[in-house]
């Protein structure tokens, strides 16, 4: 049977998961990037073509979809994996269905998700627990806070996507999340980005190490069946507890599973989509942190522990008799009982190679970590070509590093040795 082609937007360790998810299947799989050098445009699973960015060139990307949708005998598949991925199909929706399936929930229900503080309203209707957090649009309302909130406090944006805009990434210091701890620093933050963006969001501060963050993978029906999920906890982030998941564990966590089941049907979500909550260290009550409506970079993970998400969607969205109530339902995958870590090579590297060189206390670390079942972001001896790229990166990026320590050291002292 022939089988409906999918097209990913980006490259990246989300897309690369969804070639390696759907591809063995016998998919076709389209990667699009405007990244050629990324790993993932290099893999066996998809056939890559190189494309305009949806945040920098967004009409630049509809044209090259338009004219590329045309050569489909089949209206293809069309997955998102980043945040302004989103918003560049919700904008353009109308105009891209004509050539493609664009298997995303309505506008409202992912405003619901992608939104902060609607989506703490959801979540505080069906009785899940929240960090205190509070948006504010003007440095007056910064200053009010100090009567609402203690510190420490974690910095975001209300849309994840705000701060990945050009301008504005620089000057957040290229993290997705600011961990503040006094008052002075937070009033300078928000004066450097006010120009760019005043609208942010300060959450308070959950206590607990990196392994108290708990994630609740899952794909939804349109019915809102809860199909398949997965749960797993991080181990390692970077920069700590509030950059990007490096080593995560997937693991059976029982305590989630309800409350997110809860939360996906308050706002009558369907698709693929994470959860993510902390753990409080002396309460072990579980804090909702946010959603993220789409795949994202560990979604893979599910996989390697018996629970392919993209392939119970990709099924029930080309096998619509699945979803006839009448017929004898299919049983769920589920996860396996046996922990296996998810590794992002890159920066697992980069950090190990770090720790070593500024010979830090946790040394020992990189290789605790490496210990048991493990699958990589991008390194696969079944599809070992992005690997391969992966490894040139990475020693690109050390030998940097290494001819900048070496600069620093050899760089003169201002001390003057002559006679």
């Amino acid at each position: 049977m022939k089988r409906v082609p999918v097209v990913v937007l980006n490259m990246h360790y989300s897309g690369l998961g969804i070639a390696r998810g759907l591809a063995p299947h016998g998919v076709p799989v389209f990667g699009l990037s405007a990244h050629p050098e990324f790993p993932g445009s290099a893999s066996r699973y998809c056939s890559f073509r190189e494309a305009p960015d949806s945040l920098l060139d967004p009409g630049g990307l509809q044209e090259f979809l338009l004219e590329f949708g045309r050569g489909f005998d089949t209206r293809p598949i069309l997955f998102p994996t980043r945040d302004h991925d989103i918003e560049f199909l919700l904008a353009r929706r109308a105009e891209l269905e004509r050539y493609f399936v664009i298997p995303m929930a309505p506008r409202e229900v992912m405003e619901r998700a992608m939104n902060k503080d609607r989506c703490f309203e959801a979540a505080r209707a069906c009785g899940i627990a929240l960090p205190r957090s509070y948006t504010v649009r003007s440095r007056a309302e910064v200053l009010l806070l100090r009567r609402e909130i203690a510190m420490p406090v974690i910095v975001k944006p209300l849309y994840a996507q705000q701060w990945r805009k050009p301008g504005i990434w620089d000057a957040v210091g290229r993290e997705k999340a600011v961990q503040v701890d006094d008052w002075g620093y937070l009033e300078a933050f928000y004066d450097r980005i006010e120009p760019l963006d005043p609208v942010m969001t300060v959450q308070e501060y959950v206590p607990g190490p990196e392994s108290n963050l708990v994630i609740f993978g899952s794909y939804c029906r349109p019915s809102g069946e809860l199909r398949a999920h997965f749960t797993a906890r991080k181990l390692l982030q970077v920069p700590a507890l509030r950059g990007t998941g490096v080593v995560v564990e997937g693991l059976p966590i029982e305590g989630i599973v309800e409350p997110s089941r809860r939360l996906l049907r308050q706002i009558d979500f369907s698709g693929l989509s994470e959860i993510e909550y902390k753990v409080h260290e002396k309460t072990g009550t579980a804090y909702l942190i946010e959603i993220n409506p789409r795949h994202w970079d560990q979604h893979f993970l599910g996989t390697a522990c018996g629970v392919n998400l993209t392939l119970e969607w990709y099924r029930d969205l080309t096998e619509p008799e699945r979803l006839v109530p009448a017929r004898t339902p299919e049983e769920p995958p589920r996860q396996s009982p046996t922990s296996v870590r998810w590794i992002a090579d890159q920066e697992f590297a980069l950090y190990a190679a770090t720790a070593f060189a500024e010979r830090r206390s946790e040394t020992a670390r990189p290789r605790a970590l490496l210990r048991g079942r493990k699958t990589f972001a991008v390194m696969d001896w079944r599809d070992p070509r992005p690997g391969l790229r992966q490894i040139r990166n990475v020693s690109r990026l050390l030998g940097r590093a290494a001819l900048a320590r070496l600069r620093r050291f050899a760089a003169p002292s201002g001390r003057q040795t002559g006679p």
